[in-house]
């Protein structure tokens, strides 16, 4: 389903695998967030069929894979991410949608730099 893989923080697909979407609400405001205006606009008015490579080349996906290797390729992204540290992933993640909230790039810079120096106090920073 598109407008599931709009919000996903990561997206990994197969090659087969195709998208569309029609005209309505919902998806035309997570599509109007990720991918460029007329991009968003063609899939939203045509419906059209999407390949899983263009899907990738909208910036909808992170990765595409064939069929045979999801599995693998699902579990080896999950083990990588899993050996982080969570707290600097929760971290991490915080600070990306808030620093999207300033519109001038001096201010997000700031705050992203504040955030940084907290985030350099926790035992987890200090043990690397």
């Amino acid at each position: 389903d598109l407008h599931f893989q709009v919000h996903c923080y990561h997206s990994l697909i197969t090659s087969n695998f195709r998208f569309n979407s029609r005209f309505c609400s919902t998806p035309a405001v997570a599509l109007s967030r990720t991918v460029q205006r007329k991009q968003a606009m063609h899939m939203l008015l045509t419906g059209d069929l999407i390949s899983a490579e263009e899907a990738l080349a909208y910036g909808l996906l992170n990765t595409v894979v064939s069929p045979d290797i999801l599995e693998s390729e699902t579990t080896k992204l999950a083990e990588k991410i899993a050996s982080k540290s969570s707290f600097g992933v929760q971290l991490g993640k915080k600070m990306f949608y808030d620093q999207l909230k300033y519109d001038n790039l001096e201010d997000a810079y700031n705050f992203a730099t504040e955030r940084i120096g907290c985030n350099m106090q926790h035992t987890d920073a200090r043990e690397g």
